[in-house]
């Protein structure tokens, strides 16, 4: 975001966004799951979540044990907190229904395996 701002505005300096009790929240939550506080975790975290307010579908893509299933978990361990529904099935896929007075958000995880290709 603050690339996008400084292409549009060069020269003027755009001040960092404070999260305050959000980003508090997400520590905590961190915390509670015995996992290491991370600033560029914690981030990630606040990207998700902006993400899902102006976006229609998000998907978290990396590779293996970069972070993606405690980004989404602590997201909705959050969310769930002042909202309303976390389910989780076994085959890997989560639904977080977050309602408001300003917005519905609902994200949906699955794992898929990968398919080799036909010889």
């Amino acid at each position: 975001m603050q690339a996008i701002l400084q292409d549009l505005f060069p020269g003027v300096e755009i001040p960092e966004h404070d999260y305050g009790r959000f980003q508090e929240e997400i520590e905590n939550v961190i915390l509670s799951k015995r996992l290491q506080v991370v600033p560029q975790q914690v981030m990630k975290v606040i990207q998700l979540y902006e993400t899902m307010l102006v976006r229609h579908g998000v998907m978290l893509v990396g590779p293996t044990g970069s972070g993606k299933t405690t980004v989404y978990q602590v997201l909705s361990v959050i969310t769930t907190t002042t909202t309303t529904t976390t389910t989780t099935t076994n085959n890997n896929k989560v639904f977080v229904a977050a309602n408001n007075s300003q917005q519905n958000i609902a994200i949906v995880f699955t794992g898929w395996a990968k398919k080799s290709k036909p010889t």
